[in-house]
C-alpha cells in the first residue's frame, strides 16, 4: 500500500499487487480495495487509473470479486 502517490492519481492508498488467472498467468496492477488479502478473488475491469498533463489515463484494475 501507498500513501504518497504520484501526481494526478485521485485513490490513495495505491495498492498494487500480482493477480494470478485459472490458467497461471500472473498480472502486476492497482487493486481497488483498502483492506487486500492473500488470496482474494478479483476481476479485471478497464477504466480511468489517473489524470496526466490534463488527459485522462485508462488501463486495466482489479477490483474484488
Amino acid at each position: 500500500m501507498l500513501y504518497v502517490v504520484p501526481a494526478g492519481i485521485e485513490r490513495f492508498p495505491l495498492v498494487l499487487g500480482i493477480v494470478e488467472f485459472n490458467n497461471g498467468a500472473k498480472m502486476f496492477g492497482q487493486i481497488m480495495t483498502d483492506k487486500p488479502q492473500v488470496g482474494m478473488k478479483l476481476k479485471p475491469q478497464y477504466g480511468k487509473l489517473r489524470v496526466k498533463d490534463g488527459k485522462e489515463i485508462n488501463g486495466y484494475y482489479f477490483v474484488p470479486a
